[in-house]
């Protein structure tokens, strides 16, 4: 479970960590949303913040990972 969240490599935490807990917390979020109208409300107000800053940490996450990747076969 530690390795899941910690690189020793890096001495740093993870990034697909950091995008498995905004992803768990946005379904929560959802889940909570489909019995609660304020939040559903909120949500659907907020919907372009949360779809921006899900996709741009994802991408950063990717982009970082293929460069990894690309580096290593330099």
């Amino acid at each position: 479970m530690k390795t899941l969240i910690w690189n020793k490599k890096e001495n740093s935490i993870r990034g697909s960590f950091v995008n498995l807990m905004i992803t768990v917390v946005i379904l929560m979020l959802i889940v909570i949303g489909a019995f609660c109208d304020e939040v559903a409300d909120r949500m659907a107000n907020m919907a372009a913040l949360i779809i921006g800053f899900f996709t741009s940490t994802m991408g950063i996450w990717a982009f970082r990972k293929s460069r990894e990747h690309n580096h290593g076969q330099d």
